[in-house]
């Protein structure tokens, strides 16, 4: 399975978040952030900034999930990513 156009495939990454003062946020705390942390599974054949292995930012409101062989993966535009790592 591969993305095309201008679509990237994302496994996103749960992270333990937490505080400048070392305070664990809660799942539902975390869901207010806008942008989330992913690996690229697969690249659009419009895309050239962007490759499979990296680690983006992306806008979650955005993007769309899809469920690949049990396993949930998000569909992002290649608009929608803010950072790569």
């Amino acid at each position: 399975m591969r993305a095309i156009g201008r679509h990237i495939l994302v496994n996103g990454i749960k992270e333990r978040e937490e505080t400048k003062s070392g305070l664990l946020l809660s799942e539902d705390d975390t869901r207010m952030f806008r942008y989330i942390k992913g690996v690229v599974l697969s690249v659009g054949d419009e895309i050239d900034k962007i490759s499979e292995g990296d680690i983006i930012y992306y806008d979650k409101a955005n993007s769309h999930l899809v469920n690949v062989d049990g396993e949930q993966l998000s569909v992002v535009r290649y608009d929608n990513v803010v950072m790569v790592e």
